[in-house]
């Protein structure tokens, strides 16, 4: 939140994304910003075939169920899902 003078600015977040963000902008017209939830667990195994990473990282899964997250996960970005919001978000811009 950032308050400048009398105006406070709130920042929409947690658990926006593509699917409420079309209602979110109808209710609120003048928003400007979000926070975007475009994140989500993948298995260990697959997340290290897209990087490329190689070799056995069991410090790494065992400090993630640390963090609540399922043996043998990661938590990444989503790319399709980031897009999904940038096409909304372009779709608004484009309306009269």
């Amino acid at each position: 939140m950032e308050v400048t003078g009398t105006t406070i600015s709130i920042l929409p977040g947690s658990g926006i994304n593509a699917n409420n963000l079309p209602d979110l902008l109808r209710e609120f017209p003048r928003l400007t910003e979000i926070h975007l939830t475009a994140s989500e667990a993948v298995a260990f195994e697959e997340h290290e075939a897209e990087e490329g990473n190689e070799g056995s990282h069991k410090s790494l899964e065992e400090a993630l169920t640390k963090f609540g997250f399922g043996s043998n996960q990661v938590w990444t970005m989503n790319e399709s899902k980031i897009r999904a919001v940038f096409k909304i978000i372009d779709d608004v811009g484009r309306d009269p």
